[in-house]
């Protein structure tokens, strides 16, 4: 979590099991595998409308993005790390921000999840429990 850490007043980072109440897939090392869920913008510009919905949710519009299906699929988690840094840094910079960066957090809600098959991945496996979750 050190994006949240490092931007707190644009992440946000939970998981899907906390956040839904859904069951962990299976061990991942000694800890449960979790699929994370990123939100970045910047919780200053939301209006009154939009921050007091009656289920708390913003209605700017939302924008996701997912690393990967497939456990064995290794690029797409690493590169939406980098677009958090991406979004995050220029957004951050004194000098020179990236114009159109800075407006996509100020006016969007971005959920990015690095990886859905969380066990897959750490297994390095297509398949969760066998089963291609593409099917």
């Amino acid at each position: 979590h050190n994006l949240e850490k490092e931007y707190p007043h644009l992440v946000e980072v939970t998981d899907a099991q906390s956040r839904y109440g859904i069951k962990s897939p299976g061990e991942c090392g000694a800890n449960p595998c979790k699929q994370w869920i990123v939100r970045i913008t910047n919780e200053k510009t939301l209006s009154k409308s939009e921050s007091s919905t009656k289920d708390n949710e913003s209605q700017r519009p939302e924008v996701f993005f997912s690393g990967e299906l497939h456990g064995n699929e290794r690029v797409g988690p690493s590169t939406l790390v980098v677009f958090m840094k991406l979004l995050l840094e220029s957004y951050s910079r004194k000098e020179n921000p990236n114009p159109w960066l800075k407006y996509l957090v100020d006016t969007r809600s971005i959920y990015i999840m690095p990886m859905t098959n969380a066990l897959g991945y750490y297994q390095n496996r297509r398949e969760e429990h066998n089963i291609d979750p593409n099917r």
